[in-house]
């Protein structure tokens, strides 16, 4: 529900209402003056006959203008501003906002009552083709970047995303998917996270759960006839998914098995990984749907263009059960007159064994063939920025082969040098083994293509792990998203298996907080790893000179001896007085 105070909340149950919409159609302002009487209906809906995940249905604006100024074959592409304007104190004319979207128009007809325009809100824009096959990223990313390449802003954080289920996990795209548009692409994803998209009030894509948290009491004297309750509560105890690499259905569920079976498809953010992965991510999500508990409902009220789709009420009074809540799922909202609301949902009494998966569905079963060439692509989610002498991996390609196979690799990559002289090195990986091959380029600074090319010859009936490192050198190398195009094509080759035998393991170490009164030293950001033999302790004494003047006889001291360098024998004082120093100095060792 959008934000607004309880002075609103209170005024929009009154008997006697006052209300306004203001906006721009463009640069040109409005108000309700412009808009023909019972003209401006907004629709959306997050769900049709169910309460479903995956939701991404576009939001659609009605509207008949008068006497704006704006010329004719000019209104297509125009960007629609709303606001709704209720009187909180009408004594002291007091009144409070309530953004109702930005809509594009997308057709305009000229008539005599005025300008009949039909628009559509930001999701729309995601009706362009999904140019990726596969990638790998965490949820934040992935939704970054089909928001990226549709030209819509995402209105969430990485940490408000990361509150809904499996967002922690390194998601894969399954490369053999149905995904056409990046409509499609959202769907799925957000199924795989237990979420519903749609587009907020400033043109935003944001994630929604379903809650039981109601946000509003809706009395019986506030509803208008027509308002219809069911008598059962929609819920979900299981879940199925078709495992496409394991070529059956699986299926989770909760004890009591006693309501509905959700099922998620060959969903192909589910795919990859072990069976115990994929168990978990669907557990996730079927513990996501038992929020689900609501009464389905339909009713008309003059309406409150504050509610939103996934908004949990109660129904107090009259028909409604006040103990229980519902869902709302779809709505029609036309201004000065009705609000038709629906809450969608199935009777779990209607379903039956057929609806639990007891075989596997034959739509999975289909066989690789040794003649086929398949290809397996990838494509970053997220920047990649490498630093000096840093190395960092950009690729990572699964796959199996069940014939001897010669198996061709290239790859594009779109990058930007931050130097001149800027060096990049290649190392490629099978399996943990590094290639010895080594693919080198040099550049100025600037943006730039390299381009790869690497031929394998493979068994037959193994797993195969391709990954690719670019190690910097001179500068910083920057991948922008959807930099790394690349693919592997060959023949006779198919989807990992349930078990690929690769475990990867990341941590993320975040910066650690210091007040003002901790002293930190610096420290090595290279450290270098080595063999330190212990040995044994040696002890060394160093004596200074004695400094002798002039009152000392030398010739009386008799702390010196001196042996013979030829026979090793000591002489007395007396016996080598008689000898001269330059006799001394090449036969005896002074000790």
């Amino acid at each position: 529900m959008y934000a607004v105070s309880n002075a609103y909340k209170s005024a929009m149950k009154a008997d006697s209402q006052f209300s306004r919409i203001t906006g721009t159609v463009g640069d040109v302002t409005f108000t309700d003056e412009n808009i023909a009487s019972g003209s401006l209906t907004l629709q959306n809906q997050c769900g049709e006959s169910d309460v479903i995940l995956g939701a991404v249905y576009v939001g659609e604006l009605h509207c008949t203008f008068q006497s704006l100024n704006i010329p004719r074959y000019s209104w297509v592409g125009l960007d629609i501003t709303l606001s709704y304007w209720q009187c909180v104190d009408e004594a002291n004319d007091t009144w409070e906002e309530v953004l109702l979207g930005i809509y594009r128009i997308d057709n305009a007809e000229h008539t005599e009552h005025g300008v009949n325009v039909t628009a559509y809100d930001r999701m729309n824009l995601f009706e362009e083709p999904c140019s990726i096959d596969s990638s790998t990223g965490y949820a934040y990313d992935l939704l970054l970047l089909a928001c990226t390449e549709c030209h819509v802003t995402l209105g969430m954080t990485r940490a408000e995303v990361e509150a809904f289920p499996n967002t922690g996990y390194l998601i894969n795209l399954y490369g053999e998917n149905d995904i056409v548009t990046w409509r499609d692409y959202l769907s799925q994803l957000s199924t795989a996270i237990g979420a519903f998209c749609t587009i907020d009030r400033t043109g935003r894509l944001v994630l929604r759960k379903y809650t039981q948290t109601a946000v509003d009491t809706i009395d019986w004297d506030e509803r208008a006839t027509g308002g219809s309750f069911a008598d059962f509560e929609t819920k979900y105890t299981a879940i199925e998914l078709e495992a496409v690499v394991a070529n059956k259905v699986e299926t989770f569920t909760v004890t009591p098995d006693d309501g509905l079976t959700y099922s998620l498809g060959a969903n192909p953010f589910l795919q990859s990984g072990v069976v115990s992965l994929r168990e978990t991510m669907c557990r996730n999500i079927l513990t996501a749907l038992q929020s689900v508990h609501y009464v389905p409902f339909s009713f008309q009220m003059l309406g409150n263009p504050a509610y939103d789709l996934g908004d949990v009420l109660r129904f107090s009074n009259g028909i409604g059960d006040g103990n229980k809540i519902s869902c709302l799922t779809s709505y029609s909202w036309t201004f000065h007159a009705q609000y038709n609301a629906t809450g969608a949902g199935t009777d779990p009494a209607l379903a039956t064994a057929l609806d639990k998966p007891d075989k596997e569905l034959a739509s999975i079963m289909s066989k690789v063939s040794a003649s086929e060439t398949h290809y397996y692509t990838y494509t970053n989610a997220y920047q990649l920025s490498v630093s000096p002498n840093q190395t960092r991996q950009f690729l990572d390609i699964r796959f199996a082969t069940i014939v001897k196979a010669t198996v061709i690799f290239q790859c594009e990559i779109l990058l930007n040098a931050s130097v001149d002289d800027t060096k990049c090195v290649i190392t490629y990986k099978q399996n943990g083994v590094e290639i010895a091959r080594h693919p080198k380029e040099t550049w100025i600074d600037g943006d730039h293509v390299l381009h790869l090319l690497y031929v394998m010859r493979l068994n037959d009936n193994e797993l195969y792990r391709f990954t690719a490192e670019i190690k910097a050198v001179g500068g910083t190398i920057t991948i922008p998203v959807q930099g790394v195009h690349a693919v592997i094509s060959g023949r006779g080759l198919a989807s990992e298996k349930d078990w690929d035998g690769f475990i990867d393991i990341e941590e993320t170490a975040h910066r650690i907080p210091c007040d003002g009164d901790m002293d930190v030293f610096s420290f090595s950001a290279n450290p270098t790893i080595a063999q330190i033999v212990p040995v044994s302790p040696a002890i060394t004494d160093e004596t200074t000179l004695i400094d002798i003047t002039d009152d000392y006889d030398v010739k009386t001291m008799s702390d010196k001896i001196l042996v013979n360098k030829k026979q090793m024998k000591d002489y007395t004082w007396g016996q080598l007085s008689q000898k001269t120093w330059a006799e001394l100095k090449d036969e005896y060792i002074w000790g």
